[in-house]
């Protein structure tokens, strides 16, 4: 919580790439629902679009967010 969005989703990024390697693994063709609240909504919003620049297939078919300050917080 203290530390910057951007080195949480590098983490996130970390997490998706794992799950998506355990899926390939197992014969998977599943995509990935990621769900962000509060804050975490701006880390998980970020890694996705982080990978897709760099051209990563996240694998995800939804995004879910809560409560989550995407134009700021009060």
């Amino acid at each position: 919580g203290v530390d910057y969005i951007q080195r949480n989703a590098y983490l996130v990024e970390n997490v998706i790439e794992w799950v998506n390697a355990q899926k390939t693994e197992a014969g998977s063709t599943e995509k990935n629902v990621v769900l962000g609240m509060s804050m975490g909504g701006l880390v998980a919003r970020y890694a996705l679009r982080h990978m897709e620049q760099r051209n990563v297939n996240h694998q995800t078919r939804l995004y879910i967010s809560q409560d989550t300050p995407h134009q700021g917080a009060y």
